[in-house]
This record gives C-alpha cells, sequence and structure tokens, in this order.
C-alpha cells in the first residue's frame, strides 16, 4: 500500500529520496557552478551526482550539463563523452546517463513550469564524500508516516522546493505510474497571487493537481494552503481565497477530503498572519517565516492523520 505526497520544500524530504527513475542509494552533495543553472534558479531545483561515481571517491568537478536546441538537457561526466539528450519539460525527477562510464549519471529535480535555457552549458560540481541516502523523512512527511506506521509499506514524496502549483500540475502524473492508495497534496504556498486573475490561475492549477490524483489514488487529502506569515497580508488574504475555492472544488469529488490545520498554526488572539506576523510560537521557522519547525509539521500532519 503506497502513500504519495505532493508538493513543494513543506512536503519534500531527502535528496533524492525515493523519487524518480533509477534511483540511486548512494549521491554525492552538488552544486550547479556555472551559468546560474541555465538562466536562474527556475527550473532544476538540484541536481545529484550518483555516488558510485568516481569509484566513491570523493571529487570536485563531477561534469557539465548541456541543453540543446530544444532544451533537452544530458550530461557528461568529467572525462567521459556526452550522454543522450532527454526531455525533461514534464518536470519531476530524471536520471541522466553520462556517454560510457559506468554508475556515473546523475537525478534532476526540475520544476516544469519554467522553460530551460536552450543551448546552454553549465559546470556541476560536488563537496565531499558520497552519502548513502537513508530515506530520511522529515517535518511534515515525517509525522504522517509516524502516525500510521505499518498500514502503508512505501511513502513517497513528489515535491520540489520552491515549485508553483504549475510545477507541481506539470510533475504530478510522474506521482501515480504506480498503484497508491493515499495521495496527499499540498500546493499554492508558493503562487503568492497579488490579483483576481492570478488566484484563478493557481485554482484552476490545483484543480488539475486534484483530478490527475483522484483519478489515480483511491483517497486523496487536499491540505488548506499553509499560512505564509512572510508574504503581505494581501497575498495571505488571497491564498485562503484560493483555499475556500478548492474547498469547495473538493466536495464535489467522491474520493477526495479537504483538510485544515490553518488556524492551529497562527495565533489565535489575533489571527493576524503577513510580513512575519500572527504565526503560533514554534510552528515557523524563524529564519524565512515559511517552512515549518518539528511542531508545525505536526500539526499540518495530524489533520490529515
Amino acid at each position: 500500500r503506497r502513500a504519495v505526497f505532493v508538493g513543494d520544500s513543506l512536503t519534500q524530504h531527502g535528496q533524492p529520496g525515493k523519487t524518480g527513475p533509477d534511483y540511486q542509494l548512494q549521491f554525492s552533495i552538488t552544486t550547479i557552478t556555472s551559468a546560474a543553472n541555465f538562466g536562474g534558479i527556475t527550473w532544476i531545483a538540484y541536481a545529484m551526482v550518483d555516488g558510485r561515481a568516481n569509484g566513491g571517491v570523493a571529487q570536485t568537478v563531477a561534469g557539465n550539463l548541456f541543453t540543446d536546441s530544444r532544451g533537452w538537457v544530458a550530461w557528461q561526466a568529467a572525462g567521459d563523452t556526452l550522454g543522450q539528450y532527454v526531455d525533461v519539460s514534464v518536470g519531476g525527477w530524471h536520471y541522466l546517463k553520462s556517454g560510457t562510464y559506468a554508475n556515473s549519471g546523475i537525478t534532476l529535480a526540475v520544476r516544469g513550469g519554467s522553460a530551460p535555457v536552450p543551448n546552454a552549458t553549465s559546470a556541476v560540481q560536488t563537496a565531499g564524500s558520497p552519502i548513502t541516502s537513508d530515506y530520511n523523512l522529515i517535518g511534515y512527511v515525517a509525522w504522517v508516516a509516524g502516525a500510521f506506521g505499518d498500514t502503508f509499506y512505501d511513502y513517497e514524496a513528489f515535491a520540489i522546493a520552491g515549485a508553483s502549483s504549475a510545477d507541481i500540475l506539470k510533475f504530478s502524473p510522474q506521482a501515480f505510474l504506480l498503484d497508491t492508495e493515499v495521495a496527499v497534496i499540498m500546493g499554492g504556498v508558493n503562487d503568492l497571487p497579488t490579483t483576481d486573475a492570478a488566484c484563478n490561475v493557481t485554482v484552476a492549477n490545483l484543480k488539475g493537481i486534484i483530478d490527475i490524483a483522484s483519478a489515480k489514488a483511491r483517497r486523496v487529502y487536499v491540505q488548506e494552503i499553509f499560512p505564509n506569515p512572510s508574504a503581505t497580508p494581501a497575498i495571505v488574504k488571497n491564498l485562503a481565497y484560493v483555499s475556500q475555492m478548492i474547498k469547495a472544488y473538493c466536495a464535489t469529488k467522491k474520493n477526495v477530503r479537504f483538510v485544515s490545520a490553518y488556524g492551529k498554526m497562527v495565533n489565535a488572539s489575533t489571527w493576524v498572519v503577513g510580513s512575519g506576523a500572527g504565526g503560533r510560537a514554534g510552528v515557523f521557522n524563524p529564519a524565512d517565516n515559511l517552512h515549518t519547525q518539528p511542531y508545525g509539521g505536526w500539526i499540518g500532519g495530524s489533520a490529515v492523520v
């Protein structure tokens, strides 16, 4: 029995966790060091070099990523020939192989909503020795997984930091290629809508994600967009409007349930959220007033449980 989480950094865990094809247990901490991620960190959220590369020995220059005129991406490990170009426009997780070297691939987490820059090159650098991933679950996902224990045998988080609802809509199909018992959707906090039109776009995207999930998973839980104390009060109000529209839409679907922890995450005495105000003590990370601390993850996860 499989549980899938779809969203952004609030449900992201592990790098690369268990998500994506050709998952490798070992990976190297990786940084894209030139060409500014082909025009800004907008479409590749992170990259992980296969930790078996170079015989598992620490390395500093791992190789290069290339895009062609179509925006397809290829990987070339240091000293090797260029691998095949791959279409990553749908977003999600992609394992790119180098030309001939064994175990020298790279896993890309691609947001999908932003187009790749064509005909570009970017160096990839690793730091330190390869790490063996033990599929650590952090925050929100950890509390849900821990609460259900052996009810599910597999948890996978198809979630990418910084993903907008448009990004999530693109890579959601990848999350439901396998039989799924439960899907948990949490997206929209990165959209920051300032107009009615922008709100409607977010609503449409979230409806699309719900449709994909409800067609494939037996049960779907849609989490109300978490409070965002770092945003302006106007944006927070718009996100609340989006959540109300999504709540109404969930009520029309037989296997979908809308859940909310909003009221438990903000200060009940003021209900003021936005520009750093209103978050309940211990819920949000004071460094950014957006991501949750363990207590906040527990509150949010408890709503689904």
